[in-house]
């Protein structure tokens, strides 16, 4: 029998071809959304800078095994998302697209895989609305658009509780999936650490004790076989770095995994209510149906336990999933929007099946809720967006201490064309839910105006972030790397960047604002010193730099050198 017909063996025939075009207008919208000018902006800091900067210093030193970022022992992530973009590299030079085009590819096989696992355990319907409110929204296109390990670890994550779930709802031959289990824990341990198995196995762990069912699981999933495979799969890395480092990788591992949690790294804090306005408006517009999906829950639930634990919920187990990882990020010290990522498979399949229902036909009153919620978040996203000129304007001193321009760039009307469609895609989409009642067309517009607002974020709001913001000082670091020696010293007085070490090819120190020290004891050690700064902060540069030709300015930023650099 075909996955796809797992459970309609009589619908067959009218399946397939739906299956198939479903599947084509899936990678179409991937490829439209994910890898459409996916190298047309410029690393931003500091996650892009530093995971894009560390697989071309592995392929410049022919080293697979040990990480460097500047020269120096990078622990802050293991090692398998530097193999795919270094790979990348290989394939298609080191540069923007590349360093993202894994991100990209993770993303897709997600997409994927969501459908396709969906229309094994239940229907076409909730497969291809689910599918489509994974792709659709903010937070995950913007995962899978990035240099980060968040897209390949939500990937593993999803392969690894779909795969108990077939696993455990299967018949005989079915339980091998538990071994798929396993190699993809090993896959996010190699990934991100410790938290790519704690969260899968925190998901199951309260799903069988919730279901009565640990027992069972225990027997069918051979956790001593498991094990060992799990092992084989990642000890040869692991093993190989504690060679190599020793305790220094330990201890520096555990701060960047397990530390984070327990301590807030990076000022990255945040209230215990942090992750409420990320879940809405990141998974906008679906946010607005969790609630439904959530009745949908209770009574699921409700009939499981009269039939005496008969039969399995795949509603309760995404609930689970869903609650689990909301819980656990909630109570994390260290708190960043993306950090809730791999719950979105799950919300995914909770708003599928009323959205299935409402395509269908069956409008019930009492989901007019969602249209509200979508009505009040929508505003909100739009009305921000649509005033961002005055918003920009009222900011524009602070934002210049970053950006030394900001105060001459005119912030246009691009953003609030963008705010303008999410506005009023979201006004129609209420309109249509509540006062016409036409549930079905409310639901496609806001497919649509997701959609269509994303493109534009794609293609008008990056194009004015990237040329006045991100692109002046990579202009400069670029130009410096190619007109120094390898032993030559390149200076960045400010902020740390990463970034800045990707695109100068070369090896920088940075000299915080406020503490020359750095400079000094270049200044003493003598030798041709090239740096790169913002031009309100050359007075507090030593005399000695001040006084070095400016090579080239850019939007606030100078490139100071004694080389004869080609402009």
């Amino acid at each position: 029998m075909q996955p796809w017909c797992y459970f309609h063996a009589s619908d067959c025939a009218t399946v397939i071809p739906i299956h198939i075009r479903h599947n084509g207008i899936l990678l179409f919208l991937c490829g439209v959304l994910f890898f459409s000018a996916l190298g047309a902006l410029n690393l931003t800091d500091n996650d892009e800078g530093s995971n894009a900067g560390a697989p071309r210093e592995m392929l410049e030193r022919g080293d697979w095994i040990s990480p460097t970022l500047n020269g120096e022992p990078r622990f802050a992530k293991p090692v398998f998302t530097y193999w795919l973009i270094g790979a990348s590299y290989l394939v298609f030079g080191v540069n923007e697209f590349s360093a993202r085009f894994p991100s990209a590819v993770f993303g897709t096989l997600l997409i994927l895989m969501q459908y396709l696992f969906l229309t094994r355990v239940a229907t076409v319907n909730v497969a291809w609305w689910s599918t489509l409110c994974l792709l659709l929204n903010l937070e995950m296109l913007a995962i899978g658009r990035m240099v980060l390990t968040d897209m390949i670890l939500i990937f593993f994550t999803t392969l690894t509780l779909f795969s108990f779930w077939i696993a455990f709802s299967g018949e005989r031959r079915e339980k091998r999936w538990y071994l798929v289990c396993y190699i993809a824990m090993a896959g996010a341990m190699l990934t991100k650490g410790p938290v790519g198995v704690i969260v899968p196995l925190l998901v199951v762990l309260v799903f069988v004790l919730l279901t009565q069912n640990f027992r069972k699981v225990i027997c069918e999933a051979r956790p001593f076989v498991g094990v060992l495979l799990f092992l084989c799969l990642t000890l040869p890395w692991y093993g190989s770095m504690l060679m190599i480092h020793g305790v220094t990788y330990l201890e520096s591992a555990q701060a960047n995994t397990l530390g984070r949690y327990a301590n807030i790294i990076g000022g990255h804090g945040g209230t215990i209510l942090f992750y409420i306005p990320v879940l809405l408006l990141g998974f906008f517009p679906w946010s607005g149906f969790l609630p439904l999906a959530f009745r949908d829950v209770v009574s699921d639930f409700k009939v499981y336990r009269m039939t005496g634990g008969q039969g399995q919920s795949l509603l309760v187990f995404a609930a689970c999933w869903f609650m689990v990882l909301f819980l656990f990020f909630t109570f994390s010290a260290t708190r960043l929007p993306h950090y809730i990522a791999p719950l979105f498979p799950a919300a995914a399949i909770l708003v599928a099946f009323p959205l299935a229902r409402f395509m269908s036909g069956e409008a019930r009153p009492k989901g007019t809720s969602a249209f509200w919620i979508i009505l009040v978040l929508g505003t909100l996203l739009g009305g921000g967006l649509a005033a961002f000129p005055f918003v920009y304007n009222q900011l524009v001193e602070f934002i210049a201490q970053e950006f030394p321009m900001a105060d001459s760039v005119d912030p246009g009307i691009g953003i609030s064309i963008i705010g303008t469609v999410l506005f009023i895609g979201s006004v129609a989409t209420a309109f249509y839910g509540l006062a016409a009642q036409r549930v079905r067309v409310a639901i496609q517009l806001a497919a649509v105006t997701i959609g269509l607002s994303s493109l534009l974020i794609i293609h008008v709001g990056f194009p004015i972030f990237d040329k006045n913001f991100l692109s002046p000082p990579h202009v400069l670091a670029s130009l410096a790397g190619d007109c120094i020696r390898a032993d030559d010293d390149l200076v960045v007085y400010g902020r740390t960047k990463p970034s800045y070490i990707f695109y100068a090819r070369h090896k920088i120190i940075f000299s915080h604002k406020g503490h020359r020290e750095p400079l000094d004891r270049l200044i003493n050690k003598g030798g041709a010193i090239t740096l790169i700064t913002q031009e309100r902060l050359l007075s507090e540069l030593p005399t000695d730099v001040q006084q070095l030709p400016i090579v080239k300015d850019v939007a606030g930023y100078v490139l100071l050198s004694e080389k004869t650099c080609g402009t």
